[in-house]
């Protein structure tokens, strides 16, 4: 028996290094197609797959990370399709981690005044870039969450320029 289970826990480590060095992505964020203004809850359960085929990001979509706050910055050349009407707002994400659910929730601008309840991913357009921050919101008070994921999984990503 202590053979079987020894046998079995080293398969399993084998399998998450295999993958780790195959160059899986330890981050996949999904954004969904657009769902258009509810109040969050829509996200938060399970999404249904009419909502799929949205646009996927990896750690390496990410330019820089922030532990303070677990702000991500995508390169604003690259991403520049995502602003405006055609952006990101008013729909859900899910967020893993080595293949792991982490959460999901709705995607809002900075300013929207939809506070949720719910689990959010914040936009900031801070031209050229986006910058992306998971946030818990409610009733004007948030705080940021994922952060000990984020920087188990972003922690060498460089840290984003000083703003003036």
């Amino acid at each position: 028996m202590t053979r079987f289970i020894f046998a079995a826990l080293t398969a399993a480590f084998l399998a998450t290094a295999s993958s780790v060095l195959a160059g899986s992505p330890r981050m996949v964020l999904t954004i969904t197609q657009p769902i258009g203004q509810g109040d969050g809850a829509y996200c938060v359960g399970s999404i249904p797959a009419s909502a799929a085929g949205g646009l996927v990001l990896t750690e390496n979509d990410i330019e820089s990370f922030s532990p303070l706050g677990s702000v991500m910055t995508l390169e604003g050349q690259r991403f520049s399709r995502l602003d405006g009407d055609a952006g990101l707002v008013d729909h859900c994400y899910e967020l893993r981690l080595d293949g792991k659910f982490i959460g999901r929730g709705s995607v809002l601008w900075t300013d929207s005044p939809m506070l949720t309840g719910h689990p959010v991913l914040i936009i900031t357009d801070t031209h050229p870039a986006l910058e992306l921050q998971f946030l818990s919101c409610n009733h004007r008070y948030y705080f940021p969450i994922y952060e000990t994921e984020l920087k188990w999984a972003l922690g060498g990503k460089p840290s984003p320029p000083r703003r003036p």
